[in-house]
């Protein structure tokens, strides 16, 4: 069974604690132009009587900041890595989030002292590095309280053309993703019972995700004015841009 679960990961403990090795602490939530879209769609779901919530793979805490700072809910992470789990530890005490950051491997069951039950369960950039989605899909829900928000965000690097060009410059990051279609998250859903609040493509490119560490500041900046600008004249025409 672990040598199964194990196969399913397109990444491994290692490639993590080296991707946020040089992290510079503290590290806050995002306000650029790419999370403001994210934000303004999920801002619309979360419940004023919530009170915990649990992001799966959150290190650094970024999204555990954001939670506490909007909504003053109490943040837990759970990470599988000692290096990023110490991370994260360090970016709560930096930004003073409440909340437990505490060991988990989410392709296993959570062992029963971290069983709490959260009114929501995130994961962002987590589901598109298991070959196979549908254990990993249930063990969140075996976190999440009844009539609680499930929210897991991928990003679409492998099925829109040119972000899948450019993904490409960085081969072991690269295979470390699949893509997620909106027709598995569907399935899996209903499979589920869940009720689906909202299940597309936000349609904003974001340089931050493509493996590109070379890239400038200034290119960067001018790559997320480009990507800002296209946006705006695809939604006047009403063109959809899957990513």
């Amino acid at each position: 069974m672990f040598l199964k679960f194990k196969m399913n990961k397109l990444t491994e403990k290692k490639y993590w604690e080296l991707f946020w090795k040089n992290l510079k602490l503290p590290c806050q939530f995002s306000k650029d132009y790419a999370h403001k879209r994210i934000y303004s769609i999920l801002d619309k779901f979360i419940n004023p009587k919530a009170k915990k919530v649990l992001e799966i793979g959150g290190c650094p805490g970024k999204w555990a900041h954001y939670f506490n700072q909007k909504f003053s809910l109490i943040c837990d992470s759970m990470e599988y890595s000692k290096e990023t789990i110490n991370i994260t530890k360090k970016n709560y005490e930096l930004l003073n989030i409440p909340g437990k950051v505490f060991f988990g491997d989410i392709t296993q069951k959570i062992k029963t002292k971290y069983k709490a039950k959260y009114d929501i369960v995130i994961s962002e950039g987590l589901f598109e590095h298991f070959k196979k989605g549908e254990k990993i899909f249930e063990n969140h829900l075996t976190l999440l309280k009844k009539n609680g928000l499930l929210i897991i965000g991928v990003p679409n690097n492998i099925g829109s053309p040119f972000y899948n060009f450019l993904s490409r410059i960085d081969k072991e990051s690269y295979e470390g993703h699949r893509h997620v279609s909106i027709k598995e998250f569907r399935k899996l859903a209903f499979k589920n019972n869940l009720k689906i609040l909202f299940c597309n493509y936000i349609g904003v490119f974001h340089i931050g995700l493509v493996g590109t560490p070379n890239i400038s500041f200034f290119l960067k900046k001018l790559f997320t004015f480009i990507y800002i600008f296209q946006e705006k004249i695809l939604n006047f025409f009403n063109i959809k841009k899957e990513s």
